[in-house]
C-alpha cells in the first residue's frame, strides 16, 4: 500500500487537537512551576506568577492548536507536492 495523498483539513484538525492536548500538559506544568516559585516570594511580586500560572493552563492550548493547525495543513499540502513527483510512502499492512 502506498500514501500518496493527505487531506491537509483531516490531517491538520486531528494534529490540532493532538497539539492542544500537549499543550494543556504544559500549560498545567507551567502552571505548577510558576506557583510553586510564587509560593517563594513575598505577596507582592507572587501575584505575576499566580497570573502567569492561571493563564497558561489557557494560552496554551490554544497557541499549540493554532500553530499545530497551521503547520500540519501546510506539511500535508508539502507533502501532497512531493508524492506527486516521487511517488508516496509504501507501507506494508499485515
Amino acid at each position: 500500500m502506498t500514501v500518496t495523498r493527505i487531506d491537509p483539513m483531516s490531517f491538520a484538525k486531528v494534529s490540532a487537537l493532538l497539539y492542544a492536548v500537549g499543550g494543556l500538559v504544559a500549560g498545567l506544568l507551567a502552571s505548577v512551576f510558576s506557583a510553586a516559585a510564587g509560593l517563594m516570594m513575598d505577596a507582592s511580586q507572587s501575584k505575576g506568577f499566580l497570573a502567569l500560572g492561571a493563564g497558561s493552563i489557557i494560552v496554551f492550548p490554544l497557541l499549540y492548536g493554532l500553530v499545530g493547525f497551521v503547520m500540519s495543513w501546510a506539511l500535508a499540502g508539502l507533502f501532497n507536492f512531493i508524492a506527486k513527483h516521487v511517488g508516496g510512502i509504501k507501507i506494508e499492512v499485515s
